[in-house]
């Protein structure tokens, strides 16, 4: 059986990365790139700390975009820095 799986780059300028006033910018541009592969691929990858934000604080946001790909039968695997008890992780 096949499996389809899209690797997505979103080539965000290492200067506007990690400020915090270009998250929404970030994920946006993360979500246009992934948009052609939903429901065609059953999984979608983006890169390790793609979204700055820290989880689970962005996961409102992302919310519209994991209903789209949960009706799509698409998944994504995405890195992101988490929180835990006043501790960082890249997740």
């Amino acid at each position: 059986p096949n499996f389809s799986v899209a690797l997505i780059q979103g080539d965000v300028p290492q200067e506007i990365k990690w400020d915090p006033s270009a998250s929404h910018w970030i994920l946006q541009r993360y979500e246009m790139f992934s948009s052609p592969f939903i429901g065609k691929a059953k999984l979608i990858i983006w890169p390790e700390a793609a979204l700055t934000s820290v989880w689970p604080w962005n996961h409102q946001e992302l919310s519209p975009f994991f209903q789209t790909l949960q009706t799509q039968h698409t998944s994504l695997i995405f890195g992101s820095p988490a929180a835990r008890q006043g501790n960082f992780y890249n997740a």
